[in-house]
Order: C-alpha cells, then structure tokens, then sequence
C-alpha cells in the first residue's frame, strides 16, 4: 500500500488521476485515499477512480488504524458518516449535479467559507 498526502505533490499526479494510474498498473493494490476534502462528491469520485477506502483527515487516530488494516486486507473502508453522506445524495434515478462538474467547479462549491 502507498500512503501519499494529495497536498504534498506540488507535481506530477496528483488525486484521482494517480488512482487511476495505480489502478491501472496493478488492479489489486490497496488504495487508501486520506484527504481533508470529505464532500460526498468528492468521496464518491474517490472510489469510482479504484480506491479501495477513504478517510478524512480529521477522524480519529484509531479510525486510520481501522482504515489502514481494512483496506490492507481488501476490505473497502468508508466511515459510516460518510457512507450515510453517500447513500443519501441522490435517489438511484437522479444524477448527481457534482459529477457534472470539472475538478475546479468542484472545488470551488465544496471549499470551506
């Protein structure tokens, strides 16, 4: 497993893209995604690109340990704030207004104000 914090990459790739790639180089690497950017959206995005869980940097110390060994062991790991978050975005027929929008949109709508 590759822990890397998205901020700290100043070049090369960066979020999803790097998901993608790690992906699609090795179709049974764990990925563990840890970003303070938590919207929905965002986390959804997250597993679409391949990530196998995802935790927000402000959880608890023991919520990484949780995370950490779950995804180790090719258990998805989302935690059950988020899940709730996810389930009840959109009802299955609706599409999600979020996914429509590019990188920079998204990041403008979910930044803290």
């Amino acid at each position: 497993m590759a822990l890397r914090d998205r901020k700290a990459a100043q070049s090369g790739l960066r979020g999803l893209l790097l998901i993608r790639s790690i992906r699609a180089e090795d179709s049974d690497v764990p990925i563990l995604v840890f970003s303070m950017h938590d919207h929905p959206a965002i986390v959804r995005r997250a597993f679409d690109a391949g990530a196998t869980g995802f935790l927000s940097k402000d959880a608890a110390p023991e919520c990484f340990l949780e995370a950490f060994s779950a995804v180790c062991s090719g258990t998805p790991y989302l935690a059950h704030r988020l899940a709730l978050q996810i389930a009840f975005l959109a009802p299955p027929d609706h599409i999600d207004p979020h996914t429509r929008l590019t990188r920079r949109e998204l990041a403008i709508v979910c930044s803290p104000r």
